[in-house]
């Protein structure tokens, strides 16, 4: 009897040596988000439990202090799995130990996608980017936070794609914390230029809180993939599969939670839901970010 126990836990062994990493004793997520509101802070304890209950095992949600304490993480296979943000995603995936479990996704299972954009005060001078070079030094560059994908690093590349360099071309370039802190902004400041989610801005003006005459957009990004569920590649693939099906359940498994992540989205819970996603969804990123310097640049951000 010994011998055939000893036998099955050989075999157990090897075939999880084959198949990727054992099994952890607990499941180490992190969640990578520079901002999030009050109800942020909900998000681990009741993601904690559900997949705990899921998995069946211990779980440890957390939030690590900066995206290089993430990537120091992943490099070390000290965290498992990591709710990212866009850029965050492309860093992580240049080591190839990580890629996509789970996406934000629309009604109709697609990848749901969004966009940055820049825009002024409808009263502004400026008119078109190209007045911006012109009339930079008078003007205030009024970005989100600093590692905000749409609301930062996007719109910065972009300025530095057509050779407008944020620090010598504007009087002041301020950080504004959140979306709502830039539109807000815009409403009364003429001679200031801000970027944020143009998603975002839809939303407001669709629920009567700002009004889009009162805004000029002058350039919106291409498609930008939301930030993604990742995994490590050598987990146990049935373990593996097994987490990546805990997420793809959670809108129907885990209402409470859904809800609150949905309101750290500002998403609409009719349009949007979790899909497995691929990790060539973050090549249009990848391309924007195809200079070395362009990820320097962006890591430097994150350090703010």
């Amino acid at each position: 009897m010994r011998k055939i126990q000893l036998l099955l836990w050989i075999t157990l062994f090897y075939a999880q040596t084959l198949l990727g990493q054992d099994i952890p004793k607990e499941l180490v997520v992190a969640i990578g988000h520079t901002q999030m509101d009050k109800k942020g802070a909900e998000v681990d304890k009741l993601l904690q439990e559900y997949l705990a209950k899921k998995l069946a095992m211990p779980v440890k949600v957390y939030y690590p202090k900066n995206i290089f304490e993430m990537l120091d993480k992943i490099d070390s296979s000290k965290v498992h799995v990591v709710d990212i943000n866009p850029f965050g995603y492309v860093m992580a995936s240049l080591n190839g130990k990580v890629d996509v479990i789970a996406i934000r996704g629309n009604k109709d299972k697609q990848i749901e996608t969004y966009n940055s954009c820049i825009l002024v005060n409808a009263k502004s001078p400026i008119k078109k980017i190209e007045d911006i070079k012109k009339m930079g030094s008078k003007l205030e560059m009024a970005f989100v936070n600093a590692a905000s994908t749409s609301g930062h690093l996007v719109p910065r590349l972009y300025f530095n794609s057509i050779n407008l360099d944020v620090e010598t071309v504007f009087k002041e370039v301020t950080f504004k914390k959140t979306h709502v802190g830039v539109t807000d902004y815009l409403k009364t400041n003429p001679n200031a230029v801000g970027a944020c989610a143009y998603n975002f801005f839809l939303d407001q003006v669709a629920e009567g809180k700002i009004k889009k005459e009162d805004y000029r957009i002058l350039w919106k990004s291409p498609d930008i993939p939301h930030g993604p569920v990742a995994a490590l590649k050598n987990l146990n693939p049935t373990f593996r599969n097994k987490i990546q099906e805990a997420y793809l359940a959670i809108p129907t498994e885990a209402p409470e939670l859904w809800k609150i992540m949905l309101a750290n989205w500002y998403a609409k819970p009719e349009n949007t839901t979790y899909i497995k996603g691929t990790d060539e969804a973050f090549n249009s990123l990848r391309k924007i970010t195809n200079e070395a310097e362009d990820l320097i640049l962006i890591l430097n951000f994150y350090r703010e």
